[in-house]
């Protein structure tokens, strides 16, 4: 089976968020008050980079995945700059929450409705990851 139009809807989707939340984490990491909140910044960092190259992987030349940011994360880029300290800090944790919700959302659906077999299994292979770091921004949020 070859991937069709719903596959490489989730591949599109998918890398839009990764580049997304890069994005607000390279934005993040020069401001960050709190140290938990800068070391998630690089963790963000690795983590959406090594997901977009998995994303290129799979959609193999094919099909032309984004290369930037959305239009409207530079808006919220832009919003969080005006920010500073703490405040800074939980606008971006609160993004990256609201982020892995929408990761998990895509992923799930993937998971339930794929056809592509290597998109699908590497859908299931993420999720586990994907929850587990909304949880682990979710604890530092709330502690901030």
């Amino acid at each position: 089976m070859t991937r069709n139009e719903a596959d490489d809807s989730f591949l599109v989707s998918a890398a839009h968020h990764s580049l997304d939340m890069r994005e607000m984490a390279h934005a993040a990491r020069s401001g960050t008050a709190d140290s938990s909140v800068a070391s998630f910044t690089t963790v963000i960092g690795h983590t959406t980079g090594a997901m977009y190259h998995d994303l290129q992987h799979l959609a193999k030349g094919a099909l032309l995945l984004p290369k930037d940011p959305s239009t409207g994360i530079l808006t919220k880029r832009q919003q969080m700059d005006l920010l500073i300290g703490i405040e800074r800090d939980s606008a971006f944790m609160a993004y990256q929450v609201a982020a892995y919700e929408g990761l998990i959302d895509l992923f799930s659906h993937q998971v339930s409705y794929g056809q592509f077999k290597p998109v699908k299994e590497y859908a299931i292979k993420q999720l586990p990851d994907l929850i587990f770091q909304k949880e682990r921004t979710e604890s530092i949020l709330k502690r901030l």
